[in-house]
């Protein structure tokens, strides 16, 4: 136990220091101005109270952060027994999206759209022989499959993150693939 307990908090403190050196990166790369500054009129900040340098910061703090997530996500596909770095990504991708400002920010909203995109395909490519999948889509939302029925649970447009929602065709995608719909709100 003590050597697994370390080799976790190896893994831990390996990926802390990586994300610390995405940090250091998104800090001391000089931003893109946007079309709308090089043009001379006011670029669109996601978080109002910050300044334009501040808030291009937390973009790309967030697309480096989500990048990194996708990494680890893909690499450590869900299981039973969940390794360290899944679950350490998922806090990650949980404290970019806990940002009030977060549906305003073009990389998480790339990233959500792009992620529910795959969900979906997912979704639609899979066939159950026995037991049962279960997708975890966002907020309360979740669809669960077995051999001969497909469940989906508050499977509604907007995620419950101020605007974000999934596109008309990817949500009717998703609801075309449910036998059944619980919505227990909107």
């Amino acid at each position: 136990m003590i050597a697994r307990t370390r080799a976790h908090w190896g893994a831990a403190a390996g990926l802390g220091a990586l994300f610390l050196a995405l940090v250091l990166a998104c800090a001391l790369r000089p931003g893109a101005a946007s079309a709308d500054a090089a043009a001379g009129g006011e670029a669109r900040r996601a978080n109002p109270h910050l300044g334009e340098r501040d808030d291009a910061f937390m973009d790309r703090q967030a697309k480096a952060t989500l990048d990194l997530v996708d990494e680890v996500l893909t690499a450590c596909p869900p299981a039973l027994e969940e390794p360290i770095e899944r679950r350490l990504a998922l806090y990650l991708l949980d404290n970019v999206f806990h940002d009030v400002f977060a549906s305003e920010r073009a990389p998480v909203v790339e990233y959500f759209q792009s992620a529910m995109a795959r969900t979906v395909e997912n979704i639609e490519r899979t066939k159950v022989r026995k037991g049962a999948v279960v997708w975890k889509l966002w907020n309360h939302a979740f669809v669960v499959r077995t051999k001969s029925v497909t469940l989906g649970f508050d499977v509604i447009q907007r995620c419950g993150m101020g605007d974000m929602a999934i596109s008309d065709e990817l949500l009717e995608r998703l609801v075309s693939e449910c036998d059944v719909l619980f919505v227990s709100h909107e």
